[in-house]
């Protein structure tokens, strides 16, 4: 199953509703790339187009649950990231990650959450439930001057016979 243009779509729906990160016309909010330790090629290549803060999502790895279900596990990241100017100061720093990035970061997280909670995120048809618990963590700097806040996730993909709630009449639980 291919769950990468909808994961990819669940994420630009974020970059477009999301009131804290940058919405210039015509730039760029959220980009793909193989994780935040990888991404300093990319940023650079989008300097030019890029609205701040951003989005960068880590492309999924999607693996068999426990190695033998038919079930799926798809383990990412993102990270929301934010500039410093090469004149701020370190308390500057602090509040690109505290002040905008976490903020920005624990929206999209509460989001997901509210998503998949309400069983209204689904991959390749099938419903999707986010998986243990994520923490966050401050990143940087990326290209010498973002800063941001990552927050890694794992959602599983249904798989077997699940409810559909379409098949019932609302009284039923």
């Amino acid at each position: 199953m291919n769950t990468y243009p909808e994961f990819r779509s669940f994420f630009e729906d974020v970059s477009r509703k999301l009131l804290l990160l940058g919405r210039e016309p015509g730039m760029v909010n959220l980009f793909f790339a193989e994780g935040p330790e990888n991404a300093s090629v990319l940023v650079s290549a989008l300097r030019n187009k890029l609205t701040l803060p951003c989005l960068l999502v880590e492309f999924p790895d999607e693996d068999n649950e426990n190695g033998e279900s038919p079930a799926k596990v798809l383990n990412s990241s993102f990270v929301v990231l934010d500039q410093k100017n090469s004149r701020d100061k370190a308390d500057n720093i602090e509040k690109i990650i505290y002040s905008r990035c976490r903020p920005a970061a624990e929206q999209i997280f509460a989001y997901m959450r509210q998503k998949t909670d309400r069983m209204e995120l689904k991959l390749g048809g099938k419903t999707v439930s986010l998986v243990g618990t994520s923490h966050g963590t401050w990143v940087g700097p990326i290209d010498s001057n973002l800063y941001g806040w990552l927050i890694n996730f794992e959602w599983r993909i249904a798989a077997g016979v699940c409810v559909n709630r379409d098949s019932w009449e609302e009284s039923t639980p």
